[in-house]
């Protein structure tokens, strides 16, 4: 199994390739440069809520990267942003962000998807 299908779901890539591609060749590369440029911004932001122990802002930022990663058919990231979402205040005071294994996440998630292109 590559990096690729060991990050990425296989079938939903290939049903947004096709989709994508379909309209345009270069909406695919708009696409996943809009993603990891949001997901850059609002990692960023969803540190700075960790630190402040913003339970409202950091479950907001989950559901919202949950949400987009799924679309990028990056499911395994999707699946640590669902878990965020659904943390008590109590348990993002207590560390429960593990944003190194996000950060790590997310560079596979954007290696995988800069190889599509």
């Amino acid at each position: 199994m590559s990096l690729l299908d060991d990050v990425l779901d296989p079938d939903q890539l290939a049903e947004l390739q096709e989709v994508l591609t379909d309209n345009s060749p270069e909406l695919l590369a708009d696409f996943v440069h809009s993603y990891l440029t949001d997901l850059t911004e609002q990692l960023a932001a969803l540190r700075r809520a960790v630190a402040a122990g913003d339970g409202v802002v950091v479950r907001r930022i989950g559901h919202t990267l949950k949400s987009s990663s799924q679309t990028m058919a990056a499911v395994r990231l999707a699946d640590r942003f669902a878990a965020i979402e659904h943390l008590s205040d109590s348990e993002i005071a207590a560390g429960a962000v593990d944003l190194t294994g996000l950060a790590l996440a997310a560079i596979q998630a954007r290696s995988a998807l800069l190889g599509l292109l």
